[in-house]
């Protein structure tokens, strides 16, 4: 599980860094939920897309880097995942005080392992 779990942060990690959409849509389940940090849920592939679309704009030349803290499995096809994210600049130095420690649940998908639940990207 641990290594599904490193590849998904790091393809969570390269899509926001590149501002590529189609690859961050790619790392959620169609059925996904997200609770943003003002605690409004989002439904779906699709509506968390656009919502994190948004955040895009926020970063400007920024990065996010993601660290597993700890995962353990439920199941065979999901997985509890606690995440620890940093902002960088390009040059990476973090952005002091711009950290969050979101919790994803992730499950198997046919074709990989995908986010099915988050509070925060």
């Amino acid at each position: 599980m641990r290594d599904h779990a490193m590849q998904l942060l790091y393809d969570v990690e390269k899509a926001i860094n590149q501002r590529s959409l189609s690859a961050l849509a790619d790392c959620f389940a169609e059925q996904a939920m997200l609770v943003n940090i003002l605690g409004q849920r989002l439904y779906g592939r699709e509506q968390i897309c656009d919502y994190l679309a948004s955040n895009f704009l926020l970063l400007h030349d920024k990065c996010l880097n993601y660290r597993l803290v700890h995962g353990f499995g439920l199941n065979d096809d999901n997985a509890i995942l606690n995440v620890q994210k940093m902002c960088t600049d390009r040059s990476d130095n973090t952005q002091t005080g711009i950290t969050t420690a979101p919790l994803w649940v992730i499950t198997r998908t046919k074709e990989r392992w995908r986010i099915i639940a988050s509070n925060t990207m």
